[in-house]
């Protein structure tokens, strides 16, 4: 795992004033829309047989992902994001999705954490996230993903994931 401890003791008021404010846009372009509608796309074909399912986003930024399945017929998909839709949800969902999320967190254990509290008895989730490459070593800050301003802080490897959820029990 690599990670910052500088923004361990910044606000969810600092994070909107220093990193998700209207520049955020100039360090990750797909943030307005793109992003949420390629997901939307993959996951209203997989999950076609069952519109019925209920779906949280968590992290969902601007609401294209959840606009964009309500389109297409999806009628329970809801989201969570700290800043830009802070109001938590108050039911678990049959299938919670974070993409890109935990890399943003100063305490990506405690996300986490979060994350699976959504999820109702028999549902899963689905976390994306870019695992650090073969080759850190030499690579070191140079690698493309890492980046303070665009908010990505901690960073992950295949094995760590494993281990948080061998520590929670999770399968």
């Amino acid at each position: 795992m690599i990670f910052t401890d500088f923004f361990d003791d910044w606000t969810g008021e600092d994070f909107s004033e220093f990193i998700y404010n209207d520049d955020y846009v100039k360090v990750d372009p797909e943030y307005t829309g793109q992003r949420g509608r390629n997901n939307a796309l993959f996951f209203s074909d997989l999950l076609a047989e069952d519109k019925s399912v209920s779906i949280l986003d968590y992290g969902s930024g601007n609401g294209s992902f959840i606009r964009a399945m309500q389109q297409s017929g999806f009628e329970h998909v809801s989201g969570y994001d700290p800043f830009s839709n802070p109001q938590r949800p108050q039911e678990q969902s049959d299938i919670v999705l974070a993409f890109e999320v935990v890399e943003h967190s100063p305490r990506p254990a405690e996300t986490l954490d979060d994350i699976v509290r959504f999820i109702k008895p028999g549902g899963f989730a689905l976390i994306s996230q870019v695992m650090i490459p073969a080759g850190i070593d030499s690579l070191k800050a140079d690698w493309w993903y890492m980046g303070p301003r665009n908010g990505h802080i901690s960073f992950f490897t295949y094995d760590t994931i494993i281990r948080y959820a061998r520590s929670r029990d999770i399968s």
